[in-house]
């Protein structure tokens, strides 16, 4: 009797340990799919909301004098860019542009969410401003209908 009951103790006790084992691992496979989930849908956002840590400006710096030519580098994610090149506005202190010009991808794979080198040389500004902003400006042929959305800018206040 006491052989029965130890062989049906000892039955139970495996079948429990066992069963508890596969429920924890089904559990942690379980965890692990909603964590990939999440990072996915992070990344997905990410994708999608570009914001202005997505432009470095490494020249020139906020409120320095500039001269001219004036050499623009920095780095944009690559879908600021079409074609391999971004747009660079002057605006005078009132807003008003001074004047419009390109910078270009520095690197062959630009098609890409990546930091990308840039640089545009803009050569000259009309006489009597003083200073003003220089905005970085993604280059998105399609309209605003079409993006649904305004153009992403990163403006960078400069002295002239």
């Amino acid at each position: 009797m006491k052989k029965t009951f130890l062989t049906a103790f000892i039955l139970v006790l495996s079948t429990a340990l066992i069963t508890s084992c596969t429920w924890r691992t089904e559990d942690v496979d379980i965890m692990d799919l909603i964590d990939e989930e999440i990072e996915e849908t992070e990344e997905t956002e990410d994708e999608e909301e570009v914001e202005e840590a997505d432009v470095v400006v490494f020249s020139p710096q906020p409120h320095e004098e500039v001269t001219f030519p004036l050499t623009v580098t920095g780095e944009a994610r690559g879908n600021w860019f079409f074609e391999a090149e971004l747009n660079l506005k002057l605006l005078d202190n009132d807003g008003n542009e001074l004047v419009e010009w390109f910078a270009t991808s520095q690197e062959e794979d630009w098609m890409t969410m990546n930091l990308i080198d840039f640089e545009g040389v803009i050569e000259e500004v009309p006489e009597g401003s003083t200073g003003g902003t220089l905005v970085i400006e993604e280059n998105n042929p399609a309209s605003p209908e079409e993006r649904g959305r305004d153009v992403w800018t990163f403006e960078v206040p400069v002295v002239f």
